[in-house]
């Protein structure tokens, strides 16, 4: 007969813990609950500990201000349990939106309940939208009604301000027009992905971080001052994604950071930089020279190189990086503390051997596999 210890037993041990290392434990839970891995939307599972014990749920009690609501039979339990004034002390949430509009007449409505939950939280201040994989029916509707795809009517039919995060993470054939309803003048964050366009030129003054990952509409082929005027930016993240439409990153876009709109990002980026990170695709050239330019600054290093699926490799301009990877930054003194880099076999040519003795006897970890996974854009 096995002997299972009572769980209860945790519980008394992990109250043992000082206060100040408890809260710390909560906030960590709770980040690496909320971490987004390959856009799955996370489940409400950080809840289950509020009902461990009273003092728990005292100390975590900031946990009822994340919620997330990932198909219908959620959205309508959430709408019919949860009071006005819990609903209200909501800050973030994640939600599958359905995005289906039902017109007849001159009448307009969601499919999804979405938008009644949502109005419910009057406090939200993020919001992360995701692919709807369980939509509801359409069957109660009146017969000869137009349906329709209106990405944020279909969240906020009146609209919607005070929205600081909203960050989207769509599956590259999910199409969304944004800022029809929602105000992007109080927008600090926004995060791009899918088959996106802006309904008008955007006023998004408050606007610090943008991060673009396998957007495959061609609105942001143009330069990016015409849609995000005004704004200083302080990070910029970018990923093509694994879809052959994603948007590519061009001259435009180094033209445009350098300039007004993200003249902030020198200063972060290039001086003092401690964690690069760069997957870059080829496509004409490969210049090895941004290795030598890289500050002593820099203890956490990733790259990977990879062609345009339309291209040849540049085998020969890789071997050229390999060296001077080498040569710059692998045999540095001080050296780095972990160096991530994903290339091509027939580049390494046996290098692989030679590098990781070399990190051995300088002390760093030396990684050689893909790393885009493990980043958070």
């Amino acid at each position: 007969m096995i002997c299972r210890p009572d769980p209860g037993l945790y519980i008394l041990t992990f109250l043992t813990i000082p206060l100040e290392l408890r809260l710390f434990i909560y906030d960590v839970f709770l980040a690496n609950h909320q971490h987004v891995d390959a856009s799955r939307q996370p489940s409400n599972a950080h809840f289950a500990l509020l009902h461990t014990c009273k003092q728990i749920a005292c100390e975590a009690a900031y946990y009822r201000a994340y919620v997330s609501l990932a198909h219908e039979q959620q959205i309508t339990a959430f709408i019919s349990n949860i009071p006005e004034a819990h609903a209200s002390q909501i800050l973030f949430a994640d939600v599958a939106n359905d995005g289906r509009i039902v017109s007849y007449s001159d009448q307009t409505v969601p499919v999804s309940y979405l938008y009644q939950a949502l109005g419910k939280m009057s406090s939200l201040r993020g919001l992360r939208v995701f692919d709807c994989r369980r939509g509801g029916p359409t069957r109660d509707f009146i017969p000869g009604a137009r349906l329709s795809l209106q990405f944020e009517l279909a969240m906020f039919p009146s609209g919607r301000t005070g929205l600081h995060f909203y960050e989207l993470y769509l599956g590259p054939s999910t199409q969304a027009v944004l800022f029809q309803s929602i105000s992007s003048s109080d927008i600090q964050l926004l995060r791009l992905s899918g088959r996106v366009r802006f309904s008008k030129t955007l006023q998004v003054l408050s606007l610090s971080h943008l991060a673009i990952r396998c957007v495959t509409s061609n609105h942001l082929d143009h330069r990016m001052e015409k849609h995000f005027n005004h704004s200083n930016l302080q990070s910029f993240c970018y990923a093509q994604g694994n879809n052959r439409m994603g948007s590519e990153i061009t001259d435009r876009y180094f033209q445009s950071l350098v300039s007004g709109l993200g003249a902030g990002l020198r200063k972060l980026i290039l001086l003092g930089c401690k964690y690069f990170a760069l997957s870059l695709v080829t496509i004409r050239e490969l210049r090895s020279s941004f290795i030598t330019a890289l500050p002593a600054s820099v203890i956490v290093f990733k790259l990977k190189i990879s062609n345009a699926w339309y291209t040849d490799p540049l085998i020969q301009q890789e071997t050229e990086l390999c060296d001077e990877l080498e040569a710059s930054f692998l045999r540095r003194q001080p050296p780095p503390q972990s160096v991530f880099l994903s290339l091509r076999d027939s580049v390494l040519n046996g290098r692989d051997v030679h590098w990781r003795i070399l990190a051995r006897a300088l002390g760093y970890s030396l990684t050689l596999e893909p790393w885009e996974q493990s980043e958070n854009v």
